[in-house]
């Protein structure tokens, strides 16, 4: 793969204009990568990573190149198929809600302790429910599948959304109007914080057109689309926004090996004041206290600097290195994202915002010191996606 970054068809919500972005596939496997698989090896996350860069293919089309589906894909199996299709909607997904100003997402399962501590080795499975509930508010219909934070743009407050990702055979260029399925599971979610229905400012559908049967190259280029239902007047509460961060930043540390972290985030997110009722808690407590103690020289150790040509990146290499096609990325933290992960494992820090917007304070120096380019990606939560070398 000589050219690693191209463009895409995206047709955003009105009324913003249609535009084409340039995406990396370091960018794209790292978001891959990063996204919850809960309980898998890190093999199969690697294989995910490893599919994209075989189905992806950049062509020329008319004057610009373009992501375009390999006629590979289409004698995948069905089951394959719809794989495949699922890790490209992962993968643009993620790049759209940067593009609207999402820095944090996770899961709705991320919000179910019961299905987290069974999914996921790294979740502490004495832990009580965490203070944070997605509940589907029509039974029959199916939840959406991410929940989304940020800081509310050039005002204090912030914002909680939901998104549902589609990877279809669908032409998206006409499909003004969503389909009604796909609207009604993305809006089919409420979030609920210490029993507290709370304000969602928007309901995103982000759909990605998968046609490897295309006949023509033009046929077969990637196509996003995007709709949403807003109230940019919704807000929540910093506890209830700190809950979301936490589950994000878990996910990624158990992704990328750093699983003393993330066991140190998910103590973190555990709220006694909401518990009081749990049989034998102040057991619970203290065995969690020494627990706590073990895992935080563990996680000071995994939190290892690796220098890369001009970047540092914080994190376990030989953990995270990823394979894409013909090369091999490594994927890790920026300095910002490290000391806000840091900030997260402490108790004291619940209720201090300051944390978060000096993290976006020092994020935003990063960006103009790490100069992200086709082999270096920095993605707007501090992590870092970089190309090594060729397999």
């Amino acid at each position: 793969m000589t050219t690693l970054s191209a463009k895409y068809d995206f047709f955003p919500p009105p009324p913003l204009a249609v535009a084409k972005p340039a995406a990396s596939i370091v960018q794209l496997a790292t978001n891959v990568v990063t996204d919850w698989m809960p309980g898998v090896p890190n093999s199969l996350a690697s294989g995910f990573s490893d599919l994209l860069g075989e189905m992806l293919k950049p062509e020329t089309i008319d004057g610009e190149d373009l992501w375009i589906v390999g006629p590979r894909m289409s004698g995948f199996e069905k089951q394959w198929k719809q794989v495949s299709s699922w890790i490209l909607g992962v993968a643009f997904c993620r790049r759209v809600i940067e593009e609207m100003g999402y820095r944090w997402w996770a899961p709705v399962s991320a919000f179910n302790s019961s299905r987290r501590t069974t999914l996921t080795p790294d979740w502490l499975p004495d832990l009580p429910p965490n203070d944070c509930v997605v509940e589907r508010t029509n039974s029959s219909i199916l939840f959406p599948d991410y929940v989304l934070a940020r800081t509310k743009p050039g005002a204090s407050g912030y914002d909680i959304s939901f998104a549902e990702s589609k990877g279809s055979t669908k032409a998206l260029a006409n499909l003004e109007t969503a389909p009604s399925d796909w609207k009604n599971q993305s809006e089919n979610g409420q979030f609920m914080f210490r029993g507290v229905l709370q304000e969602i400012t928007q309901y995103l559908l982000i759909a990605t057109r998968v046609c490897p049967l295309g006949r023509r190259v033009k046929t077969r280029r990637v196509q996003v689309r995007a709709w949403n239902s807003k109230n940019p007047d919704a807000s929540i509460s910093f506890e209830a926004f700190r809950d979301v961060l936490v589950a994000h930043y878990f996910g990624v540390c158990e992704r990328i090996g750093l699983r003393s972290n993330a066991r140190l985030l998910a103590l973190a997110n555990y709220s006694p004041t909401s518990n009081q009722n749990i049989p034998d808690s102040d057991k619970i407590m203290k065995r969690l206290l020494l627990i706590h103690e073990r895992l935080r020289g563990e996680a000071r150790n995994e939190l290892q600097r690796t220098q890369m040509g001009g970047t540092w990146i914080y994190g376990l290499p030989r953990q995270s290195i990823f394979k894409i096609g013909d090369n091999l990325i490594t994927i890790g933290l920026s300095e910002a994202a490290a000391n806000l992960v840091r900030a997260l494992q402490a108790s004291d820090q619940r209720s201090q915002d300051k944390v978060v917007r000096l993290f976006e304070t020092e994020l935003a120096l990063n960006h103009e010191l790490v100069h992200p380019n086709e082999k270096l990606f920095l993605r707007n939560d501090g992590v870092i996606g970089q190309l090594m070398q060729p397999v």
